[in-house]
Formats: structure tokens, sequence, C-alpha cells
């Protein structure tokens, strides 16, 4: 029996999460988000070995990049740790951050560069099916007022970014993987995930799919006028939303982007009195309020040149332009939906929070590097029959 490991993990990793984590919330058991999606893909990887799958090593896709970058962080932690915030911060980017990237190195080895193929089909259904199963949720009322604002998010996803984040890259999904004979199909369930992204109030996403699409619209020729009428329609939702539903008010956006500014020339002053060094792993907060808790910057790249030093910054704008710069050809949709966290880490949450930056980055590379390993005929499938 086949068992595609590879398109199975990376859908849970990426899409699953969302409805495992609600529908444990709504029998009553809560659980930190990704927890089972990890305990399903070592489940899986488990399966996988002991059926006689034989692994071999890649040289084109190792964990060489992640672990220098893990290295840095952990130099760092353990050089210049001031409190107790960087441990928990530390404990999370092992959990959210390199435990993932440990189990599609293991599934990219464990499948066959065939198996892949089957990657836009496990995507495609997590993400029609993930769309209607949080608008029953919301019509059904498991969903919540964020911090008493009108601002929804679900049962067991604690934040309405995190719901937003991920209807947008069911959004970007369906996109790039929805033919023609689905196309009424796609424009209703594209409609009611847009509808939900506008319910969460974040701002942040609209961009941040439009940005995806634009980019990816240029690695490909596609249906200039999907694509156009795709744009429309999330504009359009988003300013009705503004101007009659007040759902994403312009005076609430006028304040965030004060605020995210304000902290973004406080953190550039600090940089330029250490650049080389930083100033810590996890002590943003420290530092810049004398206050031991979770606090950053808003933006990922001012956040790692701030903790960890220009040359960690300098990595990580290497490893974007390297990513950007790689023609994907028949990997639209993994591509863009790293640039939408890419652009969403600009502008929202913290190293672990954009934990599915680095997810999707891997994953593009993983499956990139194993389509290339098919091309050159390696002897991998023999291995995958156990022969």
């Amino acid at each position: 029996m086949r068992l595609n490991l590879l398109a199975l993990n990376v859908s849970l990793l990426l899409i699953g999460q969302f409805f495992i984590s609600t529908f444990l919330a709504i029998l009553g058991n809560p659980v930190p988000i990704s927890f089972f999606t990890y305990l399903l893909c070592s489940a899986l990887i488990f399966v996988g070995l002991v059926s006689g799958h034989k692994a071999i090593l890649n040289r084109n896709f190792s964990l060489s990049k992640e672990m220098l970058f893990f290295v840095i962080i952990l130099a760092s932690f353990l050089l210049q740790s001031m409190g107790t915030y960087p441990q928990d911060k530390l404990v999370l980017v092992c959990y959210l951050v390199f435990t993932p990237l440990v189990l599609i190195h293991i599934s990219v080895t464990l499948s066959p560069p065939e198996a892949i193929n089957d990657l836009k089909r496990y995507l495609k259904f997590f993400s029609y099916f993930s769309v209607w199963w949080a608008f029953s949720l919301y019509v059904l009322g498991f969903h919540e007022n964020y911090g008493g604002e009108s601002r929804i998010t679900f049962y067991g996803i604690d934040n309405p970014i995190w719901t937003s984040r991920y209807i947008a890259v069911f959004v970007i999904v369906l996109f790039f993987t929805t033919t023609s004979k689905f196309k009424l199909l796609f424009w209703v369930t594209t409609l009611v995930a847009v509808y939900l992204m506008i319910q969460t109030g974040t701002r942040s996403s609209f961009l941040a799919v439009a940005v995806a699409l634009l980019l990816s619209f240029g690695k490909r020729v596609i249906s200039a006028k999907t694509f156009f009428i795709l744009i429309i329609l999330i504009a359009f939702s988003y300013f009705l939303m503004v101007y009659v539903g007040g759902r994403l008010s312009i005076g609430g956006a006028e304040y965030s982007i004060i605020a995210r500014t304000t902290a973004y020339n406080e953190a550039l002053m600090y940089i330029a009195n250490q650049p080389w060094t930083g100033y810590g792993f996890g002590n943003y907060s420290i530092v810049t309020t004398g206050v031991d808790e979770r606090n950053y910057p808003h933006n990922l790249l001012v956040e790692i040149v701030f903790e960890l030093g220009l040359f960690a910054g300098v990595l990580c704008v290497l490893y974007i332009f390297v990513m950007l710069r790689k023609k994907m050809s028949g990997l639209e949709y993994l591509y863009a939906i790293f640039v939408f966290h890419l652009v969403n880490s600009f502008f929202s949450g913290d190293f672990q929070g954009n934990n599915l930056l680095f997810i999707s980055g891997y994953i593009l590379s993983g499956v990139y590097c194993s389509l290339k390993r098919g091309e050159n005929r390696v002897d991998f499938v023999s291995n995958y029959n156990g022969k």
C-alpha cells in the first residue's frame, strides 16, 4: 500500500492544523495549535518506517541552513539571556519551527518524487473542506469576539490573526489548484472565505494575499481574467466592509500603522548602538521596556537583527532573495503560500508566531529538490518500495 507521507504531512502542516485545533476545541479539549498535527505526522512517518520503506540520503536537500540559524539562536540565548521569557521563546521556536522542519525532512526523504503529484489534490481537498468547515462553525456560533472587539476567531484558534492567515492560505490554494469545472464552487467558496477574513478584522492578510498573487502571477502565465477578478473581489469586499460594516476601520488602521512605525524606529535606534551581536535571543522586551515578557517589533527582519545581530539578518535576507529568485514552474501554489507568509512577517507576529513562513519555505525547497532528484533519475522508487 502506497503511503504518500510527503503530501499528507505538507497538507497537515500547512492547512490541517486549523481543522484539528477547532475540532478538538469543540469537543472540549483545546490543545496548543499544531500539537496533534505533529503527532499525526510522526505517526505517519513511523508507519512508513516500519512498513519497509527505505530512506536514502538526499544531499541536495538538508537541514544545514536551518541548523546554522538554530546554532546562532542557541549561542545568542546561552551568552546573552537576561530573563525567563527567552527560555519560553526558545522552547516555542523548537516546538513550532524546528520540530516540523525535521518532520518535513524525514517525509521528503521517505517519499518518491512522483508522490508530489498528489500534493495539489491533498491541499485542494483540505482547503475546500476547511473553508466550509469554518463557515459552518461561524453559522453554528463556535466563534468568539477577540478581546471584546468585533473581531472573531474560532474555538481552538486563540487569535483572529491566525484565523485570517489560515483562511487566506485556503484562498491561495484554491486559486492555484481549481480547474474550470469547479469554477462556480470556487467563486462561492472564495467569497465565503473572504467574508470570514473580513470578520477577523485583520488587514495585513488582504495585503499579503494580493502581493502573493501578484508575484506568483509574474512567475507563470495564468488566466489574467481569473487573476484580476479575484483581486477585484478582495478589494471590493475590503472597502465594502470598511465603509459599510466598519469591520476594518480606517481609524484602527491608522493606529496600527503608527504603533508599528514607532516600534520600528525605536528598534532601529537600539540596533545602531549594538549592530553586530544584537541584544540576545528573546531580549527585545527586556531591553526596550525593562519588562521580562513577550513583546516584539511586529517585523521579523527587525526582530532578527535586533536580537541576533547583522550576520543573522544578512542570512535571512539572502535566504529570502534565493527563494524569490527560484523558477517555480508547477509549484506556484507553494511559492504563493511562502510569499504570503513572508509579507505577513513584515507587519505581524514574532519569530515563533511566523513559524509557517519557515515551514512553507522549507516545504517549497524540499519539494523543489525532490522534483529535481526525480529528473536526475536517482534510484529512489526502488528504495521506496523496499527493493
